[in-house]
């Protein structure tokens, strides 16, 4: 269909346009200024993130099983990371108000596929106090790993202690038992079995707590990486720090 068919022509749609340019361009102008006050008032956003290397840590220096095969669930490490205990522990350190859920919203944690390296990213509006969260919730962190891993110790040495003391009862018994026997009887052969039977149960419960008191929980993980001060990941005005 021609133009004059249609009743159109493309030379009515340029002159619409000449006339009304200031218009056009007026309006362009406004949306630009509207568009950039919009995005200069965003609030800035500030990213740090602090790096710590996770290491593994013995649930049981007894079990007999390889202790290569007791690995590192990043998952539960990730929960830990935003424990209360964690989080009361940051918000003290550096006098933060509100609670675990609001610190915990600053924060994202991330681990790569096979690695034992877990990433604290906090975003905050201010560039120092998303660099000091970062840093102050990993060494909280590690500070809680630690804690548990030497309570976990602490516990099972009072519970051997505890085991000593019966063996060490049981040993007493034995050996009053065996100064009643006659020489040669049955009964002192019966005696002195139940005395060597409670001597090895007390050597194998100091060998247990000699394996358990060498344990080192401090060697849970380290700070490889601190948060630096970040810079403007999301550019608004006035910029704080």
């Amino acid at each position: 269909m021609s133009e004059l068919e249609s009743g159109f022509r493309v030379t009515d749609v340029v002159g619409i346009i000449k006339r009304r340019s200031a218009i056009i361009l007026g309006s362009a102008v406004v949306g630009l200024v509207l568009g950039y006050l919009v995005f200069a008032s965003a609030p800035p956003k500030y990213s740090a993130t602090s790096r710590v290397q996770v290491k593994t840590l013995i649930q049981n220096p007894l079990d007999p099983g390889p202790k290569d095969t007791q690995k590192l669930d990043v998952g539960t490490e990730q929960d830990l990371v935003k424990s209360d205990a964690v989080g009361d522990a940051v918000r003290e350190e550096l006098d933060l108000e509100g609670d675990n859920r609001a610190l915990f919203r600053m924060l994202t944690v991330t681990a790569k596929e096979d690695s034992l390296v877990l990433e604290l990213t906090v975003e905050s509006g201010s560039a120092k106090k998303a660099q000091a969260v970062s840093n102050a919730i990993a060494e909280a962190y590690l500070a809680e790993r630690q804690r548990q891993a030497t309570e976990r110790r602490d516990k099972a040495i009072a519970r051997i202690d505890q085991q000593r003391q019966d063996a060490n009862a049981a040993l007493a018994e034995a050996n009053a038992a065996f100064a009643e026997t006659g020489s040669g009887t049955p009964e002192r052969s019966a005696a002195q079995a139940a005395v060597q039977d409670a001597q090895q149960r007390l050597a194998d419960l100091n060998e247990s707590r000699s394996i358990w008191v060498n344990v080192d929980t401090e060697d849970g993980g380290e700070l490889v990486r601190r948060a630096a001060l970040p810079a403007l990941t999301c550019p608004g005005f006035p910029r704080r720090l």
